[in-house]
Parts: structure tokens; C-alpha cells; sequence
């Protein structure tokens, strides 16, 4: 549905502008959220630790806004959902092998296992088209 969501939008709004206001909107959400599941705020620990590691904290949010943004360029320029929502998941392989080798995450082989699955889903789906 947020896919399908994200692609009408677009097509109204300019991509920068979307992204803009869904994280400002998810924000208060993302807060109430946090406080229904007690989840426990970093506090000094996580600037401190933001500190130490500043490149690798600008980079990851780089990536995830640079890949949303590029995500929605392609719906904006007509691309079909089913492709652009596909093709987004072919990520999810490598997110395991970054979570099994850099962060000692277990079961990385079931997983990868699993995500290649998928990405064998999107080829199908791609190629079907």
C-alpha cells in the first residue's frame, strides 16, 4: 500500500519535497511508538558513540535517504510499482551478508538463504513483465 501510496504522490509532488514530508510526519509517529513499546533512548551513550563514528552514522543515513529518494524518482518518472517495489527488495540479500560479516548478526546462512529466494522472486516478477 506505501508503495502504491508513494507512487500517486509523486506524481503530484516532486520526489525531495515527499521524502521531506512523510519524515516529518512519521516522526511523531515513530515518538508515540517508541513510548507504547518502552523502547529505551541511546541518551549520552548514543551521541557519544555518534561522536566517535560520525562517517559511518552520515553514511548509513546517506544511504537510506539517497535509495528512498531514488525510489521515488522512479515512480515519479512512470515506473510500474510492481517492477520499482521488486527490485527495491533486491536489497534485502545484501543487508544479510552486511548483518552476518560486519555485525556478527547469527543464522546469516537460513537468511541468506531466504533473501535469495526472494531475490528469485523479483527476477520472476521483472522477467514476467
Amino acid at each position: 500500500l506505501y508503495s502504491i501510496a508513494d507512487s500517486r504522490a509523486v506524481q503530484v509532488v516532486p520526489p525531495p519535497v515527499m521524502l521531506f514530508w512523510v519524515e516529518v510526519c512519521a516522526l511523531p509517529l515513530y515518538l508515540i511508538m517508541f513510548r507504547l513499546f518502552k523502547v529505551s533512548m541511546p541518551g549520552w551513550r548514543g551521541l557519544v558513540y555518534w561522536t566517535r563514528r560520525p562517517l559511518r552514522g552520515i553514511a548509513i543515513g546517506t544511504a537510506a535517504y539517497t535509495s528512498y529518494i531514488l525510489i521515488l524518482t522512479a515512480y515519479s518518472w512512470d515506473g510500474e510499482v510492481a517492477a520499482v517495489t521488486s527490485i527495491r527488495q533486491a536489497s534485502v540479500p545484501l543487508s544479510v551478508l552486511i548483518g552476518g560479516v560486519f555485525l556478527s548478526e547469527g543464522r546469516m546462512w537460513r537468511r541468506l538463504l531466504a533473501s535469495l529466494l526472494l531475490a528469485f522472486g523479483i527476477v520472476v516478477i521483472v522477467n514476467s513483465g
